[in-house]
């Protein structure tokens, strides 16, 4: 005769095992890409000991399953010794980087300033900024056609030129 009370009661113990494998798996995962993270910057910015790091929405453990994926590279910054500060924004219209980013950074004791999303720019251009990591909801191909492009030479020095050029037409 079936027993369902012992089919739910295997099949429940299933699924837990499932979801703990799961978390070990996402946990793992977001370390890696903290680790990966902060040795490209540190690789990409070799004349700074200590760096600043500016913050834009949530991928932090309260988005995933424990660590954080853009937020993992800041963790892990900071557990290399050379994260000076990181900066967040509000993140509008929900408020992630206020509500959710800002209060794990405090909890974990990493030095951290909350600004306006409106602020952003007037830091990078007042405070020397080393990277900005991004949190997204969906990543296509073109981005990373985007990433390879800002790092080839002469990139850079065109977008600041044409950042001065507005600024001086304004």
């Amino acid at each position: 005769m079936f027993d369902l009370v012992a089919f739910c009661s295997l099949l429940f113990q299933a699924y837990i095992e499932a979801a703990e494998v799961m978390l070990e798996d996402d946990v793992a995962s977001n370390k890696a890409i903290g680790s990966y993270g902060s040795s490209f910057i540190q690789i990409q910015q070799k004349e700074s000991k200590k760096f600043y790091v500016l913050t834009h929405c949530n991928t932090s453990s309260l988005a995933t399953a424990g660590f954080g994926t853009a937020l993992g590279v800041i963790r892990a910054l900071h557990d290399d010794g050379v994260l000076e500060r990181a900066y967040c924004t509000e993140t509008r219209p929900f408020n992630q980087g206020s509500r959710l980013t800002a209060y794990e950074l405090v909890h974990d004791k990493i030095p951290v300033t909350l600004i306006g999303d409106y602020a952003a720019a007037a830091l990078m251009k007042t405070r020397s900024i080393h990277a900005v990591i991004v949190g997204v909801d969906r990543v296509t191909a073109n981005v990373e056609f985007l990433i390879v492009l800002l790092h080839k030479k002469g990139v850079q020095e065109k977008l600041k030129k044409q950042i001065k050029e507005v600024e001086l037409a304004q």
